[in-house]
């Protein structure tokens, strides 16, 4: 409905973290639509999910519709009028519809839309609880137009995929109900009676009005450790004593400043990400090694096992092969040193990875070692390999002996 009275509209600031809050949501939301559309999977999961969130709002708003009462001119007259009144002053150009509905005696109200009509549902048990108190009534309706004055509603499906990031949606969730608290409390124009409003959201209509607002504040001092921090920080609405504090400040100006909660909290969470981190690094630096270690000699043992596959002529012609190389070798240390190198467990391997670094040392396809490498005493030397029994020194040995050339 459009308004026709010409009221001054009020002025209300937004709370300070709020729009810091929706740029950072923003960007991470663009970024995360951005990936959704370039791969092709993922925007469909995510048509998927907005398809299932529209049906379900769809379902939601058809029973507040046919089920419901509306306020209006001939319909609860007096309260539609205020709805109106208090929208007109927030500076709404469209006003919203206004529901009642029974919810099973919860104390609630929100707000939502559907396409571009606005829309307030003002739960029936929360109305009986504020009873003659106007204060904490606008308090309740007013809060719930902040919410469209101040454009909640309006970009929400742009940055969902924001919100369900731990710690940033519900921060910026709570800094917009302190933001819409502010038009409850500007909207009502009764300090007083928008304190008693939030007081019968924690205690109901006939306790609510009698709370002692700075006992009800100090329990800050109960959730003032570093668990219940966190669960403040994961909540998306603030606690109803964190609202009173903020609204009225001076029911905490005899707590103490004491931020041993936020410094518990910081602990608790730096401890659950930097302990994972370092037990990782130590992790790797004990895992590398051993994968390293295991993946090398995985690689002999299947190398070792792809020739065992291969015919005795070829394994002779590759272990013939194999002997050529290394008799290569011995000739370029004696021509470089004047002397035959001198064996090493029985094979040429520390020199093969001095002369030839880079290049696989050559394999006995037989037995997967290093082949056999031994002086004779007479400036020659044998070089063998185990053959198909796999040992050494048996009769089935291929076995050759050179002289340095």
């Amino acid at each position: 409905m459009q308004s026709n009275t010409l009221i001054d509209p009020i002025h209300v600031n937004h709370h300070p973290a709020e729009m810091p809050l929706f740029i950072v949501m923003v960007i991470i939301s663009s970024l995360i639509w951005l990936t959704l559309v370039v791969t092709v999977l993922g925007l469909v999961y995510a048509l998927f999910f907005a398809l299932f969130f529209f049906i379900s709002h769809l379902l939601f708003i058809t029973h507040i519709k046919g089920s419901a009462v509306k306020l209006g001119p001939d319909q609860f007259p007096d309260l539609y009028n205020r709805v109106v009144l208090l929208s007109e002053k927030a500076g709404l150009t469209d006003i919203p519809d206004a529901y009642i509905m029974q919810a099973g005696g919860s104390l609630n109200a929100l707000a939502t839309k559907f396409f571009r009509s606005k829309i307030i549902i003002l739960y029936s048990d929360l109305l009986e609880a504020c009873g003659a108190n106007k204060g904490a009534r606008d308090m309740v309706i007013g809060h719930e137009i902040g919410h469209h004055k101040a454009g909640h509603l309006k970009w929400w499906w742009f940055i969902a995929p924001a919100m369900i990031i731990p710690f940033l949606g519900s921060a910026y969730s709570r800094a917009r109900e302190f933001t819409c608290d502010r038009y409850g409390v500007a909207l009502a124009n009764d300090p007083k009676g928008a304190l008693t409003g939030l007081t019968i959201l924690s205690a109901g209509g006939k306790v609510g009005p009698h709370v002692n607002l700075h006992a009800f504040v100090n329990q800050k001092l109960d959730i003032n450790t570093g668990f219940l921090t966190i669960g403040q920080w994961l909540s998306m609405y603030p606690p109803l004593i964190e609202r009173v504090a903020v609204i009225d400040p001076r029911y905490v100006s005899n707590l103490p400043g004491d931020n041993s909660g936020t410094i518990k909290a910081l602990a608790i969470l730096s401890a659950f990400i930097i302990l994972p981190v370092i037990i990782g690094i130590i992790s790797l630096v004990a895992i590398v090694p051993k994968f390293q270690s295991s993946l090398q000699q995985l690689q002999t043992n299947t190398e070792y096992s792809n020739t065992s596959f291969i015919s005795d002529g070829q394994q002779n012609h590759k272990i013939n092969q194999d002997l050529e190389n290394l008799v290569q070798l011995v000739n370029h240390i004696y021509r470089s040193t004047g002397e035959l190198p001198l064996p090493s467990n029985n094979s040429l391997s520390p020199y093969w990875q001095q002369y030839r670094p880079g290049i696989p040392e050559p394999i006995d396809p037989y037995d997967g070692n290093p082949y056999g490498y031994q002086l004779t005493g007479d400036n020659s030397y044998y070089l063998w390999s185990a053959g198909p029994d796999k040992i050494t020194n048996t009769d089935d040995d291929i076995l050759i002996e050179r002289s340095p050339n």
